[in-house]
This record gives C-alpha cells, structure tokens and sequence, in this order.
C-alpha cells in the first residue's frame, strides 16, 4: 500500500512537472524567436538608413559599403533595391532573390515582411527618405538561425532533464530496497552497525546491513551469523 501511495504520488509530481514545463517552453521559444526576429529587422533598418544616403541624396556610397562589409563579417547577406525594383548593391550571397510580391508589399505599401529561409530569417524592410514619408527603395537581410537553433535545443534538453530527473531519483531510491542508500540512511533504517535490532526489521536484513553476515549466508534462527554462539543471558535457551 506504501509502495503504491509513493508511485502515485511520483506519478502526480511527475505529471505536475511536465504541466508546467512543456508551457514554459513553448513561451521561451516564442519569445526568443520573436527577439531574434525583433533584432534582425533592427539591423536591417541600420542598413537602409545607409542606402538611403545613396539612393536619395545619390551620396557616393561609401557609407553604404562599409555597412554592408560589417554585415558580412556578421554572416548576414545583404541585397539593397531601388524603387524601381533594381539591384542597387549587395554583398553576394546566393538565395537572395526576392518574389516580386513580396518586393511590391515594401515599395509600394511600405511593409516589413519577414520569412524563414531554410537556416536563415529573411526579412524585407523599405527604406525611406529624410522625411521618413516617401520610399525610395528597400533592403534584404537574411541571417543564418544557427546560434538560435542552438540555444532553443538546449533550452528542450534542459527542461527535459528537470522534468525527468525528480521521479526518476525517487524512484531509484525506492528501488534501492530496505538495504539500498547511503551508510546513514541503513542507519536510520536498521539502527548502528553493532545496535540493536528494531521491530519491522526482518532478522535477517538487520544482521546483514550491521555487517555479522555476508548477503546470501545463512542465518540461525536468532539471527547470529553461522557459528556464532552467542552470549548466554538469563532466561535464554542458550
């Protein structure tokens, strides 16, 4: 009845935990997913205030290039369009391509479209003029997902391993029997290697875990180790 008492309530723990895990993760993962999304557009935005310098002022572009060198030091590719939908730069990087849609949603309606790419997040932003009105062309960033992978795979792992390893200890402890555990926990089951023998205690179990007998030898019916004769007290059989 113990035993089931025990393994029920490992059973709830362990249900209790898994309740209570799985939402956590998923609200982790959302949320890092949405800042690595957040900071992606951020740096595609630091892009096209550099290519508006170029495509508006017709500025010589300088600017433009050493930005565009960071970002490849980065791992990030780079594609920058006019208003007329035109390769304005760029720093290489095969993929880049854009759907016409897609390019028509920023140059026209001045949206931000962002898109998974295999390992990569792409995302589309316009660039805007000095009045931060009119749209004069629009920018292509697309940065690889590795560190983000990486990180959400041990962040499952991690919660993974929380929400086993609580049952999974009770239950090697039970599992251990009336012998298992550490010298204190025989102890407090079984009493000092020389005390006593305590009621509930089988004979046997006591004699073996206070170290009179090795495991598997026979005992007398007192319990002494083969022979043992004893000491004769008053009142014994002898």
């Amino acid at each position: 009845m113990a035993r089931r008492i025990v393994l029920t309530m490992l059973a709830l723990i362990g249900a209790l935990l898994v309740s209570t895990v799985v939402p956590l993760g998923l609200i982790t993962t959302g949320h890092e997913r949405a800042s690595f999304k957040e900071d992606t557009v951020f740096s595609a935005g630091g892009v096209a205030s550099f290519a508006e310098g170029t495509l508006a002022d017709h500025g010589s572009g300088s600017s433009l290039a050493r930005a565009l060198a960071r970002a490849r030091r980065a791992g990030e590719q780079v594609r920058v369009y006019d208003i007329r939908g035109r390769v304005a730069a760029g720093n290489g990087g095969d993929g880049m391509a854009v759907p016409t849609a897609t390019l028509g949603r920023v140059l026209g309606g001045g949206d931000t479209v962002a898109t998974g790419i295999g390992d990569r997040l792409r995302v589309v932003v316009p660039v805007r003029n000095d009045d931060g009105v009119g749209i004069v062309g629009a920018v292509v960033l697309a940065r690889p997902t590795t560190r983000l992978d990486q990180r959400l795979r041990t962040l499952w792992l991690w919660l993974a391993a929380v929400a086993h390893g609580t049952p999974g200890r009770d239950g090697d402890r039970d599992r251990a029997g009336p012998l298992g555990g550490t010298a204190a926990e025989r102890t407090r089951r079984h009493g000092t290697a020389a005390g006593w023998w305590r009621p509930g205690c089988p004979v046997g179990d006591w004699a073996r875990a206070s170290g009179g007998a090795p495991p598997g030898a026979s005992l007398q019916r007192d319990g002494r180790p083969p022979g043992d004769a004893g000491s004769w007290q008053p009142g014994g059989h002898g």
